[in-house]
């Protein structure tokens, strides 16, 4: 990277899936999906001083239960492909091209549904996993 460049972040509504357990045939036994806030890297104005240090977290998501099922089966897939089997994991992920957007409403920031999203007809949701930590496997 040359000289002092803004870093090119990921796009998209930022989760946490937290996969509990993972049967040996790939079968998910317990996933939870939780809502995690912008940070101060996430916002339009970010310099290269932001950071993405987490700020909230809502619990249970707000997403639509087609996006969640997009992130159980995407980041099921990334473990899978990584030669997991069975264990504990915790895996962060965005969802691009969202159908939900963080608005604030009376200095309240919360998930709502975007509106605006079905006039464009943008491109389809989709997961892209940021993080993934292995915290226990499972014999």
């Amino acid at each position: 990277m040359r000289g002092r460049q803004k870093p090119l972040p990921v796009q998209g509504i930022h989760r946490d899936a937290e996969f509990k357990a993972v049967e040996k045939d790939g079968e998910i036994l317990f996933c939870e999906v939780s809502d995690d806030f912008p940070s101060d890297a996430d916002s339009p104005g970010a310099t290269i001083a932001d950071t993405f240090q987490e700020t909230a977290f809502a619990h249970p998501s707000r997403l639509t239960s087609s996006e969640q099922d997009l992130l159980r089966q995407a980041l099921l897939g990334r473990i899978l492909h990584m030669g997991f089997r069975s264990g504990v994991f915790h895996v962060e992920a965005r969802v691009r091209y969202s159908v939900m957007k963080y608005v604030e409403e009376n200095g309240t920031l919360d998930l709502h549904y975007n509106m605006t999203r079905d006039e464009k007809q943008g491109p389809k949701p989709s997961a892209k996993q940021i993080q993934f930590m292995c915290r226990h496997i499972l014999s």
